[in-house]
């Protein structure tokens, strides 16, 4: 349990870091009375993106993943991930101007498997 807590703890603090050397505004998410809310809200340049962080080989519980679907089908984009460099391809993606940031983020979602409903 504490391994799996450091091994979160540390690719979010990674995250932070990542975000803070380009700019980029980020804040943990906490909603004491939702459970299941993603990690991290970051504001990119292109889009706002609601990121939950899972140690590697672990995937959203079911509550994230309600979450992550609503976040979504209102119109947000969530999404999550379990490493570091995709983490970062979501941000820099986040962080682009342009019309096509949606549909790019989309696609990369699409081919890393990380949606967890369409």
């Amino acid at each position: 349990e504490t391994q799996v807590m450091a091994e979160e703890s540390y690719l979010e603090k990674s995250v932070v870091e990542y975000c803070r050397s380009l700019g980029i505004y980020t804040r943990k998410m906490v909603s004491p009375s939702n459970s299941g809310v993603p990690d991290r809200i970051i504001v990119g340049k292109g889009l706002t993106l609601f990121l939950e962080l899972k140690r590697p080989g672990e995937t959203p519980n079911s509550l994230q993943r309600d979450e992550i679907n609503m976040l979504n089908f209102s119109g947000g984009f969530a999404t999550w991930c379990a490493d570091l460099d995709q983490a970062t391809n979501l941000i820099d993606c986040a962080n682009c101007r342009g019309g096509a940031v949606r549909s790019i983020l989309r696609g990369m979602c699409d081919k890393l498997n990380f949606w967890v409903a369409k």
